[in-house]
């Protein structure tokens, strides 16, 4: 194992390095502790300028890790700096670009976008052309979402990711790691886990008109009955299935490390004692190399899905003058939401310690400030039946603070007159992973507002 800085190997002066990835995240990260001193003459002088360019190379010469250092911390009661990289992924998530395409295949975006950081692209699934203008987005973005539009239509999910010094971006979960995990040879610890709390076993649709025109179910016992009304141009009983929700079962595990169990790739475990058989999905992973040994900290998912964006292309006018604050249930909604801004997206979420999505966040923050909501808040749930939830409908130039903003498929929350707060998102494009943030308003879709008034 190699480590590289500024095209010095530094591996002799190195005590311990971290290689992580998380599905919320653009860039994999690097960090390692270097030895150094300004006054031990018996140690080398190894500068760390900021932004010099680091490597982790494995024995084969792959290189696993090429970027950029980003931060650094000493202190004066040892000869340990603490350094962090980020890989070149960082720049498309923080460099912005516009394009017009027309009739472009996912893959060609991607080289077009890239290319246009001087990135290159290594691997990269087509798809079906589309037409998409993108004025002074990331360029991170820009090719999350033509793959997001695939994904849309043929329900494969997608992850980018560097590889080798390429970007790649390929088909989530269909590279499995090549060893299978046990706890005979290769797995030191794990957790599993189970939770039946957003399960959705019945969805009802309605026409546009509000007629009921079916229901679409699953076999799960004891879920939750939500509703779907449906929109123009789209089939509702592919969209009412994509409402159910199966039982969450989610694992943490420690194993021997190997280079392919990385974000993006799945794995297969056989582990009895804790349930854990089958193929899971890994959505973090933390390689940790010191003292001769390799371990890997996972955290896996036997949901294959991919990270949510809003694909539209609409504008909203932003007539709202003034929204004045309150000291409503609503506001305390957003003042608590506020209190655990960072916290990580997780799909089906709905505890900060562990993740929430924008439904999940947006119905604790509410429960929190001592709201009586039933269920949860979704967007399909409060644009059908909002007095269900315990809100009303009002005119959108008439938000204010803590009033739940509607858009197709994503909720969030007024935080004062031009900004939102939210899990999800455009948070990614903020803070560099997805989660919870306040967002500037403008220029997106949100077209409904809803103001808690009890149930």
């Amino acid at each position: 194992m190699k480590l590289i800085l500024n095209g010095k190997d530094i591996s002799q002066f190195y005590n311990e390095i971290t290689w992580s990835g998380d599905k919320g995240q653009a860039a994999r990260q690097l960090g390692f502790g270097v030895v150094v001193s300004g006054t031990d003459k018996n140690l080398p002088q190894i500068t760390v300028p900021m932004n010099a360019k680091g490597q982790l190379i494995n024995n084969d010469g792959a290189v696993l890790f090429d970027g950029y250092v980003f931060s650094k911390e000493k202190s004066i009661d040892n000869n340990i700096m603490s350094v962090t990289c980020l890989d070149k992924l960082i720049l498309a998530n923080k460099s912005k670009g516009t394009f017009n395409f027309e009739k472009k295949t996912p893959d060609a975006i991607a080289k077009e976008a890239f290319g246009s950081i001087g990135l290159s692209v290594g691997k990269a699934e087509s798809g079906s052309p589309i037409d998409r203008k993108f004025d002074l987005e990331t360029i991170y973005n820009v090719v999350f979402t033509a793959y997001k539009m695939e994904n849309e239509k043929t329900g494969k999910p997608y992850i980018i990711r560097m590889n080798n010094g390429n970007v790649d971006i390929v088909e989530q979960g269909k590279i499995v790691a090549k060893y299978v995990l046990d706890g005979k040879s290769n797995l030191y610890n794990a957790t599993y886990g189970e939770n039946s709390e957003n399960v959705v076993s019945k969805v009802k649709m309605f026409d546009t008109e509000g007629k009921e025109i079916g229901e679409v179910t699953n076999n799960v016992e004891g879920g939750i009955v939500e509703v779907y009304r449906q929109e123009k141009d789209e089939d509702p009983e592919a969209r009412a299935k994509g409402m159910l929700k199966d039982i969450e079962r989610t694992a943490s595990v420690r194993v021997k490390g190997d280079f392919d169990l990385i974000t993006g790739n799945a794995v297969i475990i056989k582990e009895p004692f804790t349930g854990l058989n089958g193929k899971f999905y890994i959505i973090s992973d933390k390689h940790t190399f010191a003292n001769n040994y390799h371990v890997v900290d996972l955290e896996l998912s036997y949901d294959n899905v991919m990270e949510d964006i809003d694909t539209s292309t609409d504008t909203e006018t932003d007539s709202s003058t003034s929204v004045k604050a309150s000291g409503s249930t609503a506001q305390k909604a957003v003042q608590i939401g506020e209190s655990v801004k960072g916290t990580k997206y997780k799909w089906g979420g709905t505890d900060p310690k562990t993740g929430v999505d924008c439904s999940g966040f947006v119905t604790w923050a509410f429960k929190q400030a001592g709201a009586n909501i039933p269920g949860r808040i979704t967007s399909a749930g409060i644009r059908s039946n909002p007095k269900a939830l315990g809100f009303k409908e009002i005119p959108f130039n008439e938000r204010q603070p803590g009033d739940v903003l509607w858009q197709k498929g994503h909720v969030a929350m007024q935080y004062d007159a031009t900004r939102i707060i939210e899990s999800g998102g455009v948070s990614k494009r903020i803070m560099g992973y997805s989660g919870v943030c306040v967002s500037n308003q403008k220029g997106r879709t949100f077209s409904k507002a809803y103001r808690y008034v009890g149930g």
